[in-house]
C-alpha cells in the first residue's frame, strides 16, 4: 500500500484542499499521557500530533515498501 499525502491536492468536491475525517481510537493510559505531554512541548493539540504522527508514519512505510 502506498501513502501519498492529499493535503496540497485539489479535490473539486472536497474544497482548495481536500476534506478532514475523524476517526476514534482507544489507546493505553501511557500512551495517552505521553501523547498530552509531547504535544504540550510542541505546542500543538493532541489531536494535531497525532495526525503529524500517523502522517510521518505512514510517509517512512511508503519509502521502505518502495524499490
Amino acid at each position: 500500500m502506498t501513502y501519498a499525502p492529499t493535503s496540497d491536492t485539489p479535490i473539486a468536491d472536497e474544497g482548495r484542499f481536500g476534506s478532514s475525517k475523524r476517526i476514534t481510537i482507544t489507546l493505553r493510559h501511557s500512551t495517552h499521557k505521553a501523547l498530552v505531554e509531547l504535544s504540550s512541548v510542541e505546542a500543538r493539540s493532541v489531536s494535531n500530533l497525532v495526525s503529524h504522527l500517523l502522517e510521518w508514519a505512514l510517509a517512512q512505510r511508503t519509502k521502505l515498501d518502495s524499490p
